[in-house]
């Protein structure tokens, strides 16, 4: 386009160089006032713009970030495009703008205690799944953003990694490693200060913040997910805190560190900006509980001194969940108390799957699922049972002084051999001294090489629900027992699920916003026969060398 005045005006807004029909069409005055920030709104001309990153981008990122290059998976394919322009908000939706909406349209309160806590107005709301953004978005007259909008809208004036550049860690402040987030409180900070990303176009509060809602979806594994843009403020990985950085959650997911902020066509005038202060000065929550769906409902995490105690004294004891589940004999939440690691609980989903000769039986998204029944057991805790056709599955939980067995009795019912597999959740994500969803602290057993950072494991191909190894050959293979574990956030502490069978075939797989640890062994039931499998879910105190020594000495 060439830049002759008789052809065109040339007008600089939020920094960019724009051409602009000649002045008997529109003045560049006009233009730029009519593209100025509006409502808490700033304006993205459209453009050919540059996103993602390519494949050899993520091979160079890798080795200067020391994890496989599969872990970028997420990220948009490198490409250019033409984006029309949209209106994105400046800043992520605050607590004062979502509670005009709640108290309006009676929309799920993200606040457990009432109205948001005294002095987050203006921190961005939490807390909120991906369909809740969705229903305030066309409340506010807006619309989610597309990743791609997103990543656009967040780039720098100069081309680099970070909305700063390419150094690091630049103006942000990292989640500290060794201290524990409140999962009462989240940590993010008053919106427009500055101190949280700054794009070219004036986007704000990208880094450090929330990670943020775009409307860019999938089918995946029976669910939609949605891809998530930004690091909040429990983040610590300087590989996500880049402008090309995306994850995948299900759009049901909902955390202290999730918001989302607005959208809007070029074409459109943003609307008013519509918030509402609390009338009062509300007190801090006292028990502000992250949700997550699994299979039967939504299970929500609850605070150890809000769940009766189980009968035994030991470290880890183990409450069943009825508590928010639309069918409560069919749900197979758990929790796992462990007093020595704050109240907050690892949750557990028994059976998310489970199958038969290569036969699925059940699966974590089923609306049959069969009754969990439970009954008493020989030594107080019950057990729990599952029946099917071909096979009757029995669970019990055994406790020791620093561990948990999971002991699962497979009776086949048929006339001829067969093999079981199954897969049972257990989630840190109730747990702020664990949770890990960023896996820097998530450790694999392998064969040859020990524990090794899942973050360094090939993970599998394109999925986006299980950040999980693939390729073992290079550090010897799957290892005996199979492994996960993940150290807490202060290096006390170590759980770990553990698999303790001596034959059938190991697979270990992990889920990074979930923090999820499946250790699973196929094995083979004689017909007319039972038989008993056993996965030890470990609490030790001390690094992964103490708890590699404490297995190996019952054993």
């Amino acid at each position: 386009m060439s830049r002759k005045s008789t052809a065109a005006a040339w007008v600089v807004v939020a920094g960019i160089v724009l051409a602009v029909p000649h002045a008997s069409e529109v003045s560049a005055v006009d233009f730029a006032a009519s593209h100025a920030p509006q409502n808490g709104m700033v304006f993205v001309p459209a453009a050919e713009r540059t996103v993602g990153t390519s494949l050899e981008e993520r091979r160079s990122l890798a080795k200067r970030f020391d994890c496989d290059p599969t872990w970028l998976n997420d990220d948009l394919d490198a490409r250019s495009l033409q984006i029309g322009s949209f209106w994105i908000d400046r800043t992520p939706v605050t607590n004062a703008q979502y509670f005009a909406f709640v108290g309006e349209t009676g929309a799920r309160n993200p606040w457990p205690d009432g109205p948001y806590p005294a002095g987050f107005a203006d921190h961005p709301v939490v807390d909120i799944s991906f369909e809740e953004a969705e229903a305030y978005a066309r409340w506010a007259g807006k619309r989610l953003p597309t990743a791609e909008e997103w990543e656009v809208a967040a780039q720098a004036e100069k081309p680099g990694l970070f909305p700063w550049g390419d150094d690091w860690p630049g103006p942000t402040k990292p989640a500290v490693p060794n201290v524990s987030p409140n999962w009462h409180l989240p940590g993010t900070e008053s919106v427009g200060s500055g101190h949280h990303g700054q794009s070219r176009f004036g986007m704000e509060d990208f880094v450090c913040q929330v990670c943020e809602w775009t409307r860019s979806t999938m089918p995946h594994h029976g669910a939609t997910f949605a891809r998530l843009k930004g690091a909040s403020w429990l983040h610590q990985d300087p590989v996500n805190f880049r402008t090309a950085a995306s994850f995948w959650a299900m759009t049901s997911f909902a955390t202290p560190w999730i918001g989302f902020r607005c959208a809007l066509d070029g074409n459109d005038s943003p609307p008013p900006l519509r918030r509402k202060a609390s009338a009062a000065d509300p007190a801090a929550p006292k028990t502000a509980t992250p949700s997550h769906q699994a299979g039967n409902g939504t299970l929500r995490a609850y605070p150890l001194h809000e769940i009766p105690p189980s009968v035994d004294s030991h470290l880890l004891r183990w409450s069943r969940l009825f508590l928010t589940s639309p069918r409560p004999a069919t749900c197979r939440g758990f929790v796992l108390h462990a007093t020595n690691v704050g109240d907050w609980p690892i949750s557990l989903f028994l059976a998310e799957s489970l199958n038969w000769n290569d036969k699925t039986l059940l699966n974590w998204y089923q609306a049959t699922d069969p009754a969990l029944q439970e009954s008493p057991g020989e030594s107080g805790p019950p057990r729990y049972r599952l029946d099917f056709a071909a096979i009757a599955v029995e669970y019990e939980f055994v406790s020791g002084t620093d561990y948990v067995d999971l002991r699962t009795m497979i009776t086949n019912k048929t006339d001829s051999a067969g093999t079981f597999g199954t897969t049972s959740c257990f989630s840190l994500l109730s747990q702020p001294l664990f949770y890990d969803c960023e896996m820097l602290r998530t450790y694999q057993w392998t064969g040859a090489e020990g524990f090794v950072p899942v973050r360094k494991l090939p993970r599998q191909g394109a999925c986006v629900r299980w950040i999980a190894p693939e390729d073992f050959s290079a550090v010897g293979g799957v290892g005996r027992p199979g492994a996960m574990a993940v150290v807490s956030r202060d290096g006390q502490w170590t759980f770990a699920s553990v698999r303790l069978e001596d034959g059938g075939s190991f697979q270990v797989q992990g889920n990074t916003w979930l923090n999820c640890l499946h250790t699973d062994c196929a094995v083979k039931v004689e017909a007319h026969k039972s038989r008993q499998t056993n996965q030890r879910l470990f609490l030790i105190q001390g690094g992964l060398a103490e708890l590699q020594a404490r297995w190996h000495d019952q054993n």
